[in-house]
């Protein structure tokens, strides 16, 4: 049999695969802050929140920079979030007046949700002479980055595609010893991104920041452009939850489109 190796998909299917088995290694509750800033109709709000989370089920208790504490899906995404996932945005963003003549209020509520790691069968058939692999929804290309600590992969969908999503992976970066993420970039219509960076914590694959954006057009508005940055910090891992409202399970609540 003749084995067509290291092909920039065979690449993607290997970091998918490797980046996959971490989710469930995740200990069963993780606390962190989210620290960063939200830009949206030419103003700033800094966004400071703290969120213990039990990773078996995505549930988590968090505290805001209002003083809010409320129990709901994690901020802005799961600490173990598989950005080469495929996945769902929920929440809102708000920027309103309280009275005339005050200050903006800004707001965000962003989670991730329905997340399905990606994973592949890389063995190959007995009978085969040739072993071709493809990818259904993207061609992959290896991009020459002239770094020495990661390589860069990029995603380009197929045209069939389009018609069925508003966004798609567009730029992995891996660590090409353990072929586990550092970085994926997603791309869409209405300059959407979302930018996720990964870090190694105590042993532990968690993600070190994240950045979202996109271009609404509501009703009335010519159009509004958000971006949202936050970094993880300040993490604890722990086998029995520091929060009795993670036990027992709460019900799962619904999510707005985002």
């Amino acid at each position: 049999m003749l084995f067509i190796a290291a092909t920039p998909v065979e690449t993607f299917m290997a970091v998918a695969n490797a980046t996959a088995a971490l989710v469930g290694k995740a200990p069963p509750y993780v606390s962190y802050r989210v620290s960063g800033t939200l830009h949206i109709l030419k103003g700033d709000a800094a966004i400071d929140r703290r969120v213990v989370v039990r990773t078996l089920d995505g549930d988590a208790v968090i505290s805001d920079e209002k003083g809010r504490t409320e129990l709901k899906p994690p901020f802005p995404a799961p600490p173990n979030f598989d950005a080469l996932s495929e996945f769902k945005l929920a929440g809102f963003v708000s920027a309103t007046y309280k009275k005339p003549g005050q200050a903006m209020t800004r707001d965000i509520d962003l989670r991730v949700v329905n997340i399905k790691p990606l994973t592949y069968r890389t063995d190959s058939p007995a009978h085969a002479d040739v072993v071709v692999r493809s990818l259904r929804d993207y061609t992959v290309e290896a991009v020459d980055d002239e770094s020495g600590t990661e390589k860069h992969l990029r995603l380009t969908p197929r045209p069939a595609y389009y018609p069925h999503h508003t966004y798609w992976m567009h730029d992995v970066w891996y660590d090409p010893v353990t072929m586990i993420a550092s970085r994926v970039l997603w791309k869409g219509n209405d300059d959407f991104t979302l930018d996720a960076r990964y870090a190694t914590v105590e042993g532990q694959w968690m993600l070190r920041s994240i950045d979202v954006g996109k271009i609404f057009r509501p009703i009335g508005l010519f159009r509004v452009q958000y971006a949202f940055h936050g970094d993880y910090a300040e993490y604890r891992f722990s086998t029995e939850s520091p929060d009795p409202r993670l036990v027992p399970s709460p019900a799962p609540s619904a999510s707005p489109a985002i």
